[in-house]
């Protein structure tokens, strides 16, 4: 028997056989049947010509969901193997960097860095705030004479539900010769990004939040800048060596054989988003946030985060109930999955995913059934207002 994470045995079977299961997690996401149906299509090869126009056809959309002109690369791995990839190939031991800590996913790049022997500064914010960007000023000119090759940032930090303002670091570590490095694995395609006009050097994202896929495929877009930091960089590197990756796009071959599958979908997801335009799947997201935000609050929760992201809303939770009993009644009685806090915050929070395929009768299912389990803890709050605040914001 597979055992969920609520440590329930019979929730398996739920989730199994509840008429329609909602995957209102901050990642993976809910897949579009569109992107279903092509996955579905026949194996090709991944060294046909069939397949190198599809690859072709996939960079050129990437590039333009990530705004950018520089190289994409795409690998079979998760996020996490795109980060330590980034490590690995524009670095050399001994190196000093500054990581940015906002949660969970700041620590990961704190020890990534660890591990490959770099020497971290970390920049520690309060978790639920986004970092104030003339702090990371201040922590790079304390460092004059002691250079900085990279600074590290998350874009959207689904741990705690902050967005970091990627735009006026972008203006400051551009003063300086270090790389600037961005973790946006939720952040793509749910929030606005542009990576050569911000001065990103390195992006780094997945398939399984605002792309619709699967997870399975990990994606670096990379300026020259730091292709002339990779010509320097003495770490040692296999199967994420990207420079090798960067030979075979030339003629649209991965190096090592990727999952083709996830390929045709998010060759499928990439027609879907830039079908609605990538400014309008912006606004969804934002207006989908603001609606969830407004039905939580009015039922009498907090939120926990201070600077919010639009792809994931994080909520403290009420007095006397764990995010396991919360989330596992929900579950349990509506099929819909709601995800634990990370870290520190594991039971103090239950975070509410709204990106990638999630729409608003998704947002207003998630707050209707939050509305009945509230009731059922003894939770005090309006009945009914939650959804009525969420059904103003969306029809404004």
């Amino acid at each position: 028997m597979v055992i969920d994470d609520l440590d329930n045995e019979n929730l398996y079977e739920i989730e199994l056989n509840h008429p329609k299961h909602r995957l209102m997690a901050p990642g993976p996401t809910m897949v579009p049947e569109r992107v279903k149906m092509a996955m579905l299509r026949s194996i090709r090869h991944h060294r046909s010509q069939y397949f190198a126009g599809l690859l072709e056809q996939v960079r050129d959309g990437l590039r333009e969901i990530f705004r950018t002109d520089g190289d994409i690369l795409i690998f079979t791995s998760s996020g996490t193997g795109m980060l330590e990839a980034a490590v690995q190939n524009f670095f050399s031991e001994g190196d000093r960097v500054l990581v940015v800590n906002t949660g969970h996913f700041g620590d990961r790049w704190v020890r990534i860095c660890q591990a490959y022997g770099l020497t971290v500064r970390v920049l520690e914010v309060e978790w639920g705030r986004a970092v104030n960007p003339k702090l990371i000023e201040q922590r790079l000119s304390e460092e004059v004479g002691r250079e900085i090759k990279g600074v590290f940032v998350t874009h959207t930090e689904t741990s705690t539900g902050i967005e970091n303002d990627i735009e006026e670091i972008g203006k400051i570590v551009r003063e300086t010769d270090a790389l600037f490095l961005v973790d946006t694995v939720s952040g793509l395609a749910t929030s606005r990004y542009q990576m050569d006009e911000w001065g990103v050097d390195v992006s780094l994202s997945a398939s399984q939040k605002g792309l619709m896929c699967p997870p399975g495929l990990g994606f670096a877009a990379v300026s020259e800048k730091a292709w002339m930091a990779n010509r320097r960089a003495t770490l040692p590197r296999f199967y994420f060596d990207l420079a090798s990756a960067k030979d075979g796009m030339a003629d649209f071959k991965t190096p090592w054989t990727p999952a083709i599958s996830i390929i045709y979908g998010v060759h499928e997801a990439i027609k879907m988003i830039l079908s609605e335009g990538l400014e309008n799947v912006w606004e969804r997201h934002n207006k989908l946030a603001m609606a969830m935000r407004a039905g939580i609050t009015a039922m009498n929760l907090t939120l926990f985060s201070i600077n919010h992201a639009p792809n994931v809303t994080v909520v403290n939770c009420p007095d006397g109930v764990t995010s396991k009993e919360l989330r596992g009644k929900i579950l349990e009685r509506f099929g819909i999955y709601l995800a634990d806090g990370q870290g520190r915050l594991k039971d103090r929070v239950f975070r509410i995913g709204h990106m990638g395929y999630v729409d608003k009768l998704d947002v207003i299912a998630t707050l209707g059934a939050l509305e009945v389990v509230l009731k059922d803890f003894g939770h005090i709050f309006d009945e009914g207002a939650g959804l009525r605040e969420a059904l103003d914001v969306i029809r404004g």
